[in-house]
């Protein structure tokens, strides 16, 4: 199963992250996490509190988990593919 591109940054995301913490994200990510966030409409107050290098990291790391959750739970999946029986190639669910 591929990720979504979302799925992909947040991932990236995360690890840069756990890596080196959120003070040395680096900033390309930073924005595009900004740009997916707004697209989903996403809280503006958690991306103000991601962005703001004055906030204590910890809760910086909280303005992304919520973030995180909003992105995934927001971002449209790919369509669902009926399963096909591999004798027949008709499709094991009624349409």
């Amino acid at each position: 199963m591929e990720a979504t591109p979302a799925l992909a940054l947040l991932d990236r995301f995360a690890d840069a992250i756990d890596a080196q913490g959120i003070a040395a994200v680096p900033a390309e990510l930073l924005i595009s996490l900004v740009e997916v966030a707004r697209s989903v409409d996403a809280s503006p107050i958690a991306i103000d509190v991601l962005v703001d290098p004055t906030e204590p990291e910890v809760v910086r790391e909280r303005a992304y988990c919520k973030l995180a959750i909003q992105v995934v739970g927001r971002t449209p999946s790919r369509p669902a593919v009926a399963p096909t029986a591999p004798s027949t190639l008709r499709p094991l669910l009624p349409a």
